[in-house]
């Protein structure tokens, strides 16, 4: 509690124009919609994952995977297939993966061994020397909680308090009474305030291609304790991608209960801007709570093409992470042909080949992975 206070304490010292900064902490409204993985009609990339009898599929051809989109019209759903422009294997794409690991009080018996299973993690999926021919990945690491504090100051009437808030922070301030004060012998009229600081994610280690950086930021992630905000977290991580624009295939890997007890945003909009980002996330829960949370977090993976793992002894959380890594390893990039006009389309994969009188025969027994709906606008 002491770090917090004297942390509090500094941000009260920083400059900063406050003029926006109460809308920003407002903006975070519930949107409601169907999940859509909206991309640029120019760059239609979709992640493919394929799996048979549980082991990842590595030998694909571009002539094994048909794909179609589909429009819904009056109820029924039109599929049309498309042509497949470039088909990439993992091999041959550079992957960009953020670890965010979730640090509330929820979790914190397990805090350490998270880390530790997320450092062999990183430390055997990522490729780390680009050589001739190969390619280079990247990771990121954050941490997420809701912890706020409030904080009582008075000042002269007409003047407001002055915060920078770090990255992760929201800030509130609500104006409170005035009142009249002696000071010097000359009473002056001042004005409560009610400072509202909450903690809600934390950038321990920017996007970087160095092994010993990233274990460095998992070493520092300390048990936060406060509330879990999955929903805003996602969000809030997804914007990372966002910032980041690797020519990459994305990749989240969330160490969570998954339990949301108080985002700001809602589930829809969550699936949303995850699919706008095209990430894919992995889930690994460390806890065994009610089947609601389970079912919650399965689904945002089944939407974005990841997949949701549960792992109740913490000191087993390495098999986990390894079916993740076979999982990422086995990701083919896919790139479509334009549709034409703007809206929502289903996708549909199969795998299959063409027999010798040209009809194409579709495999059965295989697994897809791959995000569900697309959103395109109108082309130019």
């Amino acid at each position: 509690m002491i770090r917090r206070i004297f942390y509090l304490g500094l941000f009260l010292l920083m400059p900063m124009t406050f003029s926006s900064l109460l809308t920003d902490f407002a903006s975070g409204q519930n949107n409601q919609g169907v999940p859509t993985f909206r991309i640029s009609v120019r760059q239609l990339m979709i992640p493919i994952a394929v799996l048979k009898d549980g082991k990842m599929v590595s030998d694909l051809k571009k002539e094994n995977i048909r794909i179609w989109l589909g429009t819904e019209k009056n109820g029924k759903t039109e599929w049309q297939e498309r042509e497949i422009k470039n088909f990439i294997p993992y091999e041959e794409r550079s992957i960009a993966t953020f670890v965010l690991v979730d640090s509330s009080g929820s979790v914190s018996l397990v805090l350490e061994q998270q880390k530790a299973a997320a450092d062999n993690f990183l430390v055997s999926l990522l490729r780390q020397t680009k050589k001739r021919g190969s390619v280079l990945d990247y990771g990121a690491i954050g941490l997420f909680w809701h912890y706020h504090q409030r904080l009582n100051i008075l000042m002269p009437l007409g003047q407001e308090p002055i915060i920078k808030p770090r990255e992760g922070q929201s800030v509130v301030i609500l104006k409170g009474e005035i009142s009249k004060l002696k000071i010097n012998n000359e009473e002056k009229e001042i004005q409560q305030f009610g400072i509202y600081i909450i903690e809600q994610f934390k950038y321990n280690q920017d996007w970087t291609s160095d092994i010993s950086k990233l274990k460095n930021g998992l070493v520092s992630i300390s048990d936060a304790g406060g509330a879990t905000n999955l929903y805003d977290a996602l969000v809030w991580m997804a914007g990372k991608f966002d910032e980041f624009q690797p020519d990459a295939t994305k990749v989240a890997v969330v160490i969570t209960d998954g339990c949301d007890t108080i985002s700001s945003h809602n589930f829809n909009f969550t699936i949303n801007k995850l699919l706008d980002s095209q990430v894919m996330v992995f889930f690994v829960s460390v806890t065994d709570r009610e089947r609601i949370c389970q079912e919650t977090i399965e689904d945002i993976a089944k939407q974005t093409g990841g997949e949701w793992f549960q792992e109740l002894n913490p000191s087993k959380l390495d098999a986990s992470f390894r079916k993740i890594i076979d999982q990422i390893r086995g990701v083919y990039s896919v790139s479509l042909e334009e549709p034409e006009g703007a809206g929502k389309h289903l996708i549909k994969v199969e795998i299959g080949e063409n027999e010798k009188n040209g009809k194409w025969k579709r495999e059965k027994g295989y697994t897809i992975h791959h995000p569900k709906q697309i959103t395109t606008a109108k082309n130019p």
